[in-house]
C-alpha cells in the first residue's frame, strides 16, 4: 500500500509541478483531491506569504514540498493550532503555549516568596537565547526560595574560603567536551559551577528518595579540595522544600496561572462548597481509535456513564497505535469521525449535553511540533478534527497541548503524557533505593524539583520560550502522569499523582474526585 501511495504521490507532484523535498511527504497524499487541496493552499500562501513563517518562504516560492511545510499547511484553517485557551465556567483548559509564566518577584529565605505572572506571546514558539538563560535561572531562583530555612547554603564562588563540610544547591550536569576530565560531573548554581566527585555517594548504600539524574536540582553536602578544584560529595539529596512555604504559595496563587483574581477564586470556592454532589472526571490514556476492540469498549464506557455523567472526560493520546504518518490524512480524520459517531448515537448524546471532553496530544499523534520531539507538544491540528467537532456540534470539546493544565472549579490538575519513568531510570546517576516503589521515587523527584521532567535538555529538550508549561508553579492539586508503566496513585506534599495506565492494553481508566484527591481505578471486562 505504501509503495502504491508513494508512486501516486510522485505522479501527482509532477502533474501539479511540485518538488518533493523529503520522503515523509509520501505518506501525506493518497488521492487527486488531496493534491487539489494542496494546490489551493499554495495559491493562498503565495498571495499571503507574509503570514507564513520566514523559514518557509523559499519553499512556497519554489513550490517545494517538505513535511514541515505540509504540516503547516494542514493547519491553515485553524484559529491557532499552537495555542488554545478554553473556559466553560466550571472548567478551564490552558495549554502550555497560553499558560502564564509564574516567576519570583521577591524572595526571602526566612519570609514569604512573592510571585508575579507574565503573559507570554505565542507568536513564535522557538524563543531566543535569553529565553534559554531565563529558563534555568527562573526555576533555580524559585526552588532556592522554597528551601527549608534551616539549611545553610554555600555558593560555588565562595568555596575557596570555606573550610570543612558545606552544602551546595544547584543543578547536576556532566562534562562531555573536556578531554582532561571525561565523564566528570559538574554542579551549577546561580554564581557559577564547580566540578563534583560523586563516587563516594554512588558507591554508598543510602541513596534516599528520588531518581537522581543529570539536570536535577539537588542538595550536595561535602568538602572542597582547593588543590584539585574539586568538590567531593558525601551526601546527595533532592531539595527539601519547606512544606509551609509550598502550601503558602499554593494558597496565595492557587489559580493565578489561569488569570483569576482572588475575588473570582473566592466565588468559585463558594460555588464548590454549595454543590450537592462533588464534581468528578474520567481519565483514559492511549485511546487507540484504529483498534476495533478499543472502539467497542468505548461504547460500553459511554453507555455506562450515561446515567451519571462526569463533569469532564480527559482523553490522553496517543489516539493511534503507530505513528500518524502511517495513516493518510483522510484515514486519520476518519478515526475521529468514528468516535463522533459513538458520541452522537444512543446514550452518548447524554454525555455531550452534560460533560466536557478534553483531548491531549500523545507521542504518535499529528501535531505542529510532532517532528521536533520537543516539549511542550502542540495540539492536534484543527485540520484533522474540524469535522469531528462539527459532527458533535458542541462547545465543550477541546484539543490541547501536552502537557496541559485544567481547572475543575478550584482545583488545578496538570496532565502530562510521556514515558518519563523510563527516561529518568535510564539516565539516573545511581540506582534508587529498592526499599521504595519506583512510582514513589518518581513522584518525589517531580515534586521536589517542581518540574514534570527534571532531566537535562540533552535527554528531554524543551522549547525555551514555553518551558514554564512544564513547571509546577504554583503547585497543582493533582498531576496526571500518563505513562506506559503500571497504574498508581500516590500523594507527595499535598500533590496527588496518578497514572491511569493504558486503555488500549488493559481497558483500564480512572475516576478522579478532585475535592478530596481521590482516585478510583476502574477496568472494563
Amino acid at each position: 500500500f505504501f509503495h502504491t501511495m508513494s508512486s501516486l504521490t510522485i505522479r501527482l507532484a509532477k502533474q501539479f509541478g511540485f518538488t518533493i523535498a523529503d520522503t515523509k511527504v509520501l505518506s501525506y497524499f493518497a488521492s487527486q483531491e488531496d493534491f487539489k487541496e494542496l494546490q489551493e493552499q499554495y495559491d493562498y500562501l503565495q498571495k499571503n506569504i507574509n503570514q507564513a513563517p520566514q523559514e518557509l518562504h523559499h519553499q512556497i516560492r519554489t513550490k517545494t514540498i517538505s513535511s514541515e511545510l505540509v504540516e503547516y499547511m494542514m493547519s491553515e484553517d485553524r484559529e491557532d493550532d499552537l495555542a488554545t485557551e478554553t473556559e466553560t465556567g466550571f472548567i478551564d483548559v490552558k495549554d502550555a503555549f497560553t499558560m502564564d509564566r509564574m516567576i519570583v518577584e521577591k524572595a526571602s529565605r526566612g519570609g514569604e516568596t512573592t510571585l508575579k505572572r507574565i503573559r507570554i506571546s505565542s507568536d513564535s514558539k522557538l524563543g531566543e537565547a535569553q529565553d534559554k538563560i531565563a529558563m534555568a535561572r527562573e526555576h533555580h531562583v524559585f526552588l532556592q526560595s522554597m528551601l527549608n530555612k534551616h539549611i545553610t547554603i554555600s555558593s560555588s564562588n565562595s568555596l575557596l574560603g570555606t573550610k570543612g563540610r558545606c552544602v551546595l544547591f544547584g543543578r547536576l550536569g556532566r562534562e562531555i567536551n573536556d578531554p582532561a576530565h571525561p565523564n566528570m560531573f559538574w554542579f551549577e548554581d546561580l554564581d557559577g559551577r564547580v566540578r563534583i566527585d560523586l563516587k563516594e555517594w554512588i558507591n554508598g548504600k543510602n541513596h534516599g528518595f528520588g531518581i537522581i539524574t543529570e539536570g536535577c536540582f539537588l542538595l550536595c553536602s561535602g568538602d572542597f579540595d582547593a588543590d584539585e578544584q574539586l568538590f567531593h560529595a558525601h551526601d546527595v539529596q533532592l531539595p527539601q522544600l519547606d512544606s509551609y512555604k509550598m502550601q503558602q504559595q499554593k494558597q496565595n496563587y492557587r489559580l493565578a496561572p489561569f488569570g483569576l483574581s482572588s475575588r473570582e477564586v473566592d466565588n468559585i470556592l463558594t460555588v464548590e462548597q454549595n454543590l450537592e454532589e462533588p464534581e468528578y472526571m474520567v481519565v483514559l490514556q492511549d485511546v487507540h481509535l484504529d483498534d476495533s476492540n478499543v472502539m467497542r469498549q468505548l461504547q460500553v464506557l459511554f453507555d455506562g456513564y450515561a446515567d451519571a455523567p462526569p463533569s469532564l472526560f480527559v482523553f490522553i493520546g496517543s489516539f493511534v497505535s503507530k505513528d500518524h504518518q502511517h495513516f493518510s490524512r483522510k484515514e486519520y480524520k476518519a478515526l475521529f469521525n468514528n468516535l463522533a459517531l459513538l458520541l452522537t448515537s444512543g446514550k452518548g448524546k447524554t454525555l455531550l449535553e452534560s460533560s466536557v471532553f478534553v483531548f491531549v496530544t500523545g507521542p504518535n499523534d499529528a501535531s505542529l511540533t510532532a517532528n521536533s520531539k520537543l516539549f511542550p507538544r502542540a495540539q492536534i491540528p484543527n485540520y484533522f478534527v474540524k469535522s469531528f467537532k462539527e459532527k458533535l456540534n458542541s462547545d465543550a470539546v477541546f484539543f490541547t497541548s501536552n502537557p496541559c493544565h485544567i481547572r475543575l472549579l478550584s482545583k488545578h490538575i496538570t496532565v502530562f503524557r510521556d514515558d518519563i519513568l523510563q527516561k529518568l531510570t535510564r539516565h539516573c546517576v545511581a540506582q534508587p533505593d529498592p526499599e521504595h516503589s519506583l512510582h514513589v521515587h518518581l513522584c518525589k523527584t517531580i515534586q521536589s524539583n517542581a518540574h514534570l521532567s527534571p532531566l537535562d535538555q540533552v535527554y528531554h529538550p524543551s522549547f525555551w520560550k514555553f518551558e514554564h508549561g512544564m513547571r509546577l508553579i504554583p503547585s497543582p492539586d493533582a498531576v496526571i502522569l500518563a505513562d506506559r508503566s503500571f497504574s498508581f496513585g500516590h500523594t507527595e506534599q499535598n500533590i496527588h499523582f496518578f497514572n491511569p495506565s493504558s486503555f488500549s492494553r488493559h481497558f483500564s481508566f480512572v475516576e478522579f474526585y478532585p475535592h478530596d484527591n481521590r482516585t478510583e481505578f476502574k477496568k472494563l471486562p
